[in-house]
């Protein structure tokens, strides 16, 4: 059974920031967790975490992670919570993608990750709670 919350992300019905459990370790809990942003109907950002040990990487969609002020706006809050780096904006980012230390990738390939949560379906469709974190 997938275990998948969504939830607004800022101001506005235009972003969403979508949790899902990738799988559960021997205690019950989860082992991986990802973290998607949504932008309007785009993926723009995927964090992936292990709770015994952290942030493990971030992906931003080729695309779209720098559509425009607002994306840029919403994709810097999304790494302030779910990345280990203190500065975050657009010059900051191009740096850590030319490093290697953020992946680009299409996060919104038929079959790719928007695919399977219900990116084309609308996610606002699945009921978005505004729950604390």
């Amino acid at each position: 059974m997938r275990n998948i919350k969504i939830k607004k992300f800022g101001s506005g019905n235009n972003h969403l920031l979508i949790r899902e459990d990738l799988g559960w370790d021997p205690d019950g809990g989860p082992s991986m967790i990802a973290y998607y942003l949504q932008s309007y109907e785009s993926i723009i950002a995927l964090a992936l975490h292990r709770p015994a040990y952290g942030f493990h990487s971030l992906s931003l969609d080729g695309r779209t992670w720098d559509y425009s002020r607002t994306t840029a706006k919403h994709r810097n809050a999304f790494m302030d919570r779910f990345t280990p780096w203190a500065v975050n904006n657009t010059s900051s980012t191009t740096k850590r993608i030319s490093a290697g230390d953020i992946i680009l990738e299409d996060l919104n390939a038929p079959y790719g990750v928007g695919f399977f949560i219900g990116h084309n379906s609308s996610l606002n469709n699945r009921g978005v709670r505004n729950e604390r974190s």
